[in-house]
């Protein structure tokens, strides 16, 4: 299908057979149909009339997803099926639950911290012993599909980075301000990962640099280009990148954070940083100012360096 449609990448994309077509304006819309027909035929491929019914439409459900103009979210279907799933009895059912939703992942804050005790389950030779903790998690994922989260599409301007780490896993929320009301924000995508065993053992600053690292090469390809305001709550870490002599296991990671057109900023205050992020960040950026109140240190990397991605 890649061939079929190739050159057709900015208002066309296939996923094996299923295909979306989209455009600005209804005109190009209709030429962008034309063009795909015309492919069709000249491949000799035939389209099933039942699938062809959602032609110019403002909202359509593609790849388990609800996708309108300006943003997505878990389609209907989804939603119903994490809804109705009954309280997990057994590993292979906990394994299906965590399957589903993980495949929504991207819309969960801290998606790894909640699922970690449903993940224990999961371990070879792990009794199934289905607890409290097993419960509140189950039923934390649920909800928060339930009640159906949103996200925005990414556009050309500054991006807001939010990281944080624990014991058990590092998670980050990345967000844009509305196009419609500079004051609020939008949240293009949350990312978490659970650490290890020899993970957890990292100093705490070691953890905070590990989840500012992870989160940016997990965005790195949608924040390119723009400027990023990554905000952390661990003040040592400002310190730390300002510091001459690094251990070398950190230092790695320091030139990496070069690679990036990024500005570090530490958030003075912060119990929690992404939901602090969504509290505090909701006003003009030029209230961020040096001498306000709640940044104490911006570590800033020379645009020079952006060169060495």
């Amino acid at each position: 299908m890649s061939r079929i449609l190739s050159g057709l990448e900015d208002s066309c994309l296939a996923y094996i057979d299923d295909i979306i077509i989209f455009n600005k304006s209804f005109a190009e819309h209709l030429q962008a149909l034309r063009t795909v027909f015309e492919r069709f035929r000249v491949f000799n491929i035939k389209t099933s009339g039942k699938k062809l019914t959602e032609i110019a439409q403002s909202k359509i459900t593609f790849l388990g997803h609800e996708i309108s103009y300006n943003s997505y979210s878990p389609a209907d279907r989804n939603i119903r099926a994490m809804k109705e799933f009954p309280t997990p009895t057994t590993a292979k059912e906990v394994k299906r639950f965590i399957g589903m939703a993980n495949f929504f992942r991207r819309f969960i804050r801290n998606f790894a911290g909640i699922a970690a005790p449903l993940y224990e389950l999961t371990k070879t030779n792990a009794k199934f012993l289905w607890g409290t903790r097993q419960e509140e998690a189950f039923i934390a994922l649920r909800d928060c599909l339930a009640s159906k989260p949103c996200l925005a599409y990414p556009r050309d301007r500054e991006f807001i980075l939010c990281t944080d780490g624990s014991s058990l896993a590092v998670g980050a929320g990345l967000f844009q301000r509305s196009e419609d009301d500079d004051n609020k924000l939008v949240a293009i995508g949350y990312f978490s990962k659970a650490l290890t065993d020899s993970q957890k053992r990292w100093s705490p600053t070691h953890i905070e640099l590990f989840a500012m690292v992870s989160a940016l090469r997990f965005f790195r390809a949608t924040i390119y280009g723009n400027l990023t305001r990554v905000l952390s709550d661990h003040k040592p870490l400002t310190f730390l990148l300002k510091h001459n002599k690094i251990h070398d296991n950190l230092a790695r990671w320091i030139v990496e954070l070069q690679s990036y057109n990024i500005t570090i900023e530490y958030l003075k205050g912060s119990s929690n940083t992404v939901a602090d992020c969504l509290s505090r960040v909701t006003r003009p950026s030029s209230q961020f100012q040096e001498g306000s109140p709640e940044i104490d240190d911006i570590v800033e990397f020379p645009r020079c360096l952006v060169g060495f991605r």
